[in-house]
């Protein structure tokens, strides 16, 4: 079971960028200040940012720089990734998942459609978890 909260996003239209996406979400979420950092072999890109003790990082479901595009069976559809994670720690945060479902929610009333998957690392499409839709 994931301890760190996951939400697939897809926006009600198509071709924000991703650091459009994170500036909205950031500043949605009164987080004042983040930063780029590029991850695995330099090809990931995610916006990191914090607030109240929670590290939100914000990336694309797929990754267009790597020679095979690196894809999660069936979920497609979702544009960004939001990944809540404890601030300072690897840490187990079973809370963190109850506010992945709480901004889901949150956000699906703003015309985006989130997916919370029960377990993050091994959710194959969006039947293994709930669904959030305007």
């Amino acid at each position: 079971m994931d301890t760190h909260g996951t939400i697939y996003v897809r926006p009600a239209t198509s071709g924000k960028s991703l650091k459009d996406f994170a500036s909205q979400m950031f500043s949605w979420l009164g987080i004042p200040s983040f930063k780029e950092e590029w991850v695995g072999k330099g090809d990931i890109q995610v916006f990191v940012g914090s607030a109240v003790g929670i590290t939100v990082g914000i990336s694309e479901t797929h990754f267009k720089n790597r020679v095979e595009p690196y894809k999660l069976p069936k979920l497609e559809k979702y544009s960004f990734v939001i990944s809540l994670s404890p601030q300072g720690t690897n840490q187990a945060a079973d809370y963190l998942v109850q506010h992945a479902h709480m901004l889901a929610w949150r956000l699906s009333h703003e015309s985006f459609r989130c997916f919370v998957p029960k377990d993050g690392l091994t959710a194959k499409s969006d039947e293994d978890g709930m669904v959030y839709d305007a």
